[in-house]
């Protein structure tokens, strides 16, 4: 287990000093750049106390509820820890697996080499992979058919707030502007 969550650190310390690295050249400095000692034991400090949360991993089933709990949870994490953009996305990223990882790879075979992930712009693709048009359409479609019926008013009230997250989304989306 211990040589386990060595290996897992050593991958983590890698990513950021190559990231470290892609930063310092984007801003002009082409000269090699070491990322210094208090540099990667603050990336191994954030890296063990992300393993202690227990994140799950995601595989990539276009499965819109487990989509979006599984950056939920992964957000929720990275709040205390204080995470730079660029260790957020490594982090998350990190814990791709299966298509998921397949589909981050092509990604950023996609992009320039230098560009430097953003964790609002690892989000943006995520969500847009993982939360397509379509289910954003259709739960806006059962929140504005949403009945009681024969639900209780407690089930009724839990409907409503699960399907209204969806609405104010999709009021900020020009395509639903009137």
């Amino acid at each position: 287990m211990a040589a386990a969550m060595q290996q897992q650190q050593d991958i983590f310390m890698r990513q950021q000093r190559d990231m470290h690295t892609l930063m310092m050249e984007s801003l002009g400095n082409r000269n090699r750049v070491e990322v210094s000692r208090e540099s990667y034991s603050r990336g191994a400090d954030i890296f063990e106390r992300f393993q202690k949360f227990r994140p799950l991993t995601f595989e990539g089933a276009l499965d819109l509820v487990q989509a979006e709990r599984w950056l939920a949870r992964i957000s929720k994490i990275m709040r205390p820890l204080k995470c730079t953009n660029s260790q957020m996305v490594n982090l998350a990223t990190y814990l791709l697996e299966g298509e998921a990882e397949n589909w981050w790879q092509g990604l950023q075979r996609s992009v320039p080499t230098t560009y430097a992930w953003t964790w609002a712009g690892f989000k943006m693709k995520f969500l847009k992979k993982y939360f397509p048009r379509s289910c954003k359409n259709e739960k806006i479609t059962q929140f504005l058919r949403l009945e009681q019926g024969n639900l209780i008013v407690a089930q009724y009230e839990s409907r409503f707030d699960e399907l209204s997250r969806y609405v104010p989304k999709a009021l900020e989306d020009a395509e639903y502007k009137l």
